[in-house]
């Protein structure tokens, strides 16, 4: 399976540190690691990216469903539907011994939209976190809107 996914690898690891804060940036996570995948999937099935000849291969590229484990979620080329999406990603070898390029439609689209997508999953960490006021010296977190404490951190 031809397969680009989106996670969050030290999630475990900012939650011990920021005890309080794990629901509020899990829907943060959740929330930009949706939207990324969204605008991966619809960058990949964008003109000038998946080669078209019959469709097949452009109508095989879906979305996975979400890991609330990982968070994590990824875009892949279904190659039960497309079992030649691999070769035209990376390229292949003819039956003569010829070498075809691949057209690394996958990469490229990844590539052309890596820093939008960090900017989203950024924007919902920063967006959820500026409701929260954390006050260093009694170390406790108040949502700014109601005025209700989070927790301590």
């Amino acid at each position: 399976m031809l397969k680009v996914q989106l996670s969050y690898p030290n999630y475990s690891n900012v939650i011990k540190n920021l005890d309080i804060t794990d629901k509020l940036l899990r829907d943060a996570l959740i929330t930009g690691i949706k939207q990324a995948t969204d605008l991966l999937y619809k960058t990949v099935k964008s003109p000038g990216y998946v080669p078209v000849d019959t469709g097949k291969l452009r109508d095989s590229i879906t979305i996975s469903n979400f890991d609330s484990k990982k968070i994590s979620q990824g875009v892949f080329a279904d190659m039960r539907k497309a079992r030649y999406a691999e070769w035209v990603e990376f390229g292949h070898n003819t039956r003569s011994g010829e070498f075809v390029q691949g057209s690394h439609y996958m990469h490229r689209s990844f590539q052309s939209i890596k820093p939008q997508m960090s900017d989203m999953i950024k924007g919902n960490l920063v967006n959820k976190l500026s409701h929260y006021k954390f006050n260093t010296k009694s170390g406790t977190v108040q949502n700014i809107n109601s005025g209700q404490f989070a927790g301590k951190f």
